[in-house]
Parts: structure tokens; C-alpha cells; sequence
């Protein structure tokens, strides 16, 4: 499997390597995670910001 690079604003780049984390990361429920905004009333006041 191709190895899996996301990048984190904390913690930098992180690559997934193992098939299981892989397989989590394209799966349809998690997949349906990305819109979800966790920034809180944030997402009101500036709109334009992106965690």
C-alpha cells in the first residue's frame, strides 16, 4: 500500500505506513469526519481560517 502523508499543523507532517491506518483512512465513515469543523464558534467570527 502507498504510504499515507497528512499534514498537521501541531505536529508537522505525519506519514501512515501500516495497512490498518491506511485502510481506517479510507474508509467511508472516517472520510465523512473531514466535514466536521472543530474550531467552535470560530468557523462564525472568521470564516476564512481553516484548522
Amino acid at each position: 500500500m502507498t504510504p499515507i502523508t497528512i499534514h498537521d499543523p501541531v505536529y508537522g507532517d505525519v506519514t501512515f505506513t501500516e495497512p490498518l491506518f491506511i485502510d481506517l483512512y479510507h474508509a467511508d465513515a472516517v472520510q465523512r469526519l473531514t466535514a466536521i469543523y472543530q474550531g467552535g464558534v470560530t468557523a462564525l467570527i472568521k470564516p476564512e481560517v481553516e484548522a
